[in-house]
């Protein structure tokens, strides 16, 4: 296989969600990184991925259905809609932002400020109603906001490092949780993830985005998938 060229990601790390640690060398790196990077380690080109690969895409909906998956805020703007059957996590400092550009996607933010303030009882979901009672036993923290979906897909905002990692103790249960990119967060969360499933396009792309350096922090543990135009590499993290 050839050798993984160097590079850097051109997004800078935000040094407030670094403030503090998201697992310590005692306790289990609780993410998995998903990424897809071509030759040349160019992962985007003006917020959008520069290539289709339908059996990459399937790939990764096996993967993620069911889960849990992390992504920033450009990367959910990129996709336009949380992913279906799953809850997509926004790590965003720009929450307000987020939402008053997309008032299509939060149609359910008034009705939950609305409920909660008279005590309404919303439609019951399992899961959609855990996360409620968690809005409302939070809200003068402002830590979390729950939003359903019109697709009936999960969407989870979240203002700080601190905030996901109160949400994944209380609400992944053990399970992991898969860090979708974009370049900044993929720089922050790659020392925490146990995991890596990298796609490699075997062609070079244009683009303004690359995959951050990895190559010291992990280990191949062999080749899931073989295509044509992509391998999908398992690597696993070195400590």
């Amino acid at each position: 296989m050839p050798k993984l060229p160097s590079g850097t990601a051109t997004a800078p790390a935000n040094p407030q969600w670094h403030t503090h640690q998201v697992c310590s060398p005692s306790t289990p790196r609780p993410f998995q990184a998903l990424a897809a990077m071509a030759a040349n380690r160019v992962i985007g080109a003006g917020n959008k991925t520069p290539w289709h690969m339908s059996d990459d895409l399937k790939w990764f909906k096996s993967k993620t259905t069911g889960r849990h998956v992390l992504m920033g805020r450009k990367t959910f703007e990129s996709l336009g809609r949380p992913l279906p059957g799953r809850y997509t996590l926004v790590l965003t400092r720009h929450l307000q932002e987020l939402i008053d550009k997309h008032p299509g996607i939060f149609t359910k933010l008034r009705e939950l400020r609305n409920a909660h303030e008279s005590r309404q009882h919303l439609e019951r979901d399992r899961q959609f109603d855990m996360l409620f009672h968690l809005y409302m036993a939070s809200e003068h923290r402002r830590l979390f906001i729950p939003v359903k979906s019109p697709s009936g897909a999960g969407l989870i905002l979240l203002r700080s490092r601190d905030h996901l990692i109160d949400f994944c103790r209380r609400f992944a249960r053990g399970r992991p949780v898969f860090v979708c990119g974009g370049a900044n967060i993929y720089a922050q969360f790659l020392p925490h993830c146990s995991d890596l499933f990298l796609t490699q396009r075997k062609k070079e792309s244009a683009g303004d985005c690359s995959f951050p350096p990895f190559e010291e922090q992990f280990d191949s543990a062999g080749i899931v998938k073989e295509h044509p135009d992509f391998i999908i590499e398992h690597f696993r993290h070195r400590n």
